[in-house]
């Protein structure tokens, strides 16, 4: 996949680093909240997380959609299950080297909170579907993978499960890390099933 990705042993260092930072706390519910639209056909669950530009010490410009990575969970309504999960990167990811994922769970160790990633789920990268001016894209129908083995990962499932949604992918060469609190996920999921998409009495 290219010099960047050296061993699950680094990436897995890397995450314990970046993972002691973002444990100082900042308020989730605000930061990652959901938006939810609903149609006839079912409903989308976006989040957008705002990188900024690459290499460019100005603050990041929310105009600039390229500056995102975003997040989309589509629902059937007939089924109450999703139909595919879409990563939106910014249009300059390393296309090659695609992109890592890992779920990652709050655990108290010695009283006190410390975060735990499943070392054994996704060690290879995913790949991007396609790129274009705005971005490159990876859509995971049922949002589900393959495990290598002639099996599937439903990523879904962890993300309903985990704590922390981390990913791993380059721009321009540089590592580009990002950890999402998976909490607000789960509560406008719930929301979706319990309300949006609510069988009719």
């Amino acid at each position: 996949m290219g010099t960047h990705w050296r061993g699950h042993r680094t990436l897995l260092l890397s995450l314990i680093l970046f993972a002691a930072r973002f444990a100082c706390g900042q308020n989730t519910e605000d930061a990652f909240r959901w938006d939810i639209h609903c149609e006839e056909h079912g409903c989308m669950m976006f989040l957008d997380v705002l990188h900024g530009a690459l290499g460019e010490k100005k603050v990041p410009d929310p105009k600039d959609l390229r500056q995102y990575l975003s997040l989309m969970v589509a629902v059937d309504r007939a089924t109450r299950k999703p139909a595919y999960l879409a990563f939106h990167f910014p249009p300059d990811a390393d296309q090659k080297q695609g992109f890592f994922i890992k779920f990652v769970k709050d655990e108290l160790v010695n009283g006190q909170w410390s975060l735990k990633p499943d070392v054994d789920l996704l060690k290879d990268p995913l790949g991007f579907d396609s790129c274009d001016a705005d971005s490159c894209v990876a859509r995971l129908r049922e949002g589900k993978v393959d495990d290598g083995h002639g099996g599937l990962i439903d990523l879904f499932k962890q993300f309903n499960s985990a704590d922390h949604l981390w990913l791993l992918y380059t721009r321009k060469g540089q590592p580009i890390r990002t950890m999402i609190p998976l909490g607000p996920f789960q509560t406008a999921y719930k929301q979706v099933i319990e309300k949006e998409l609510a069988p009719q009495q």
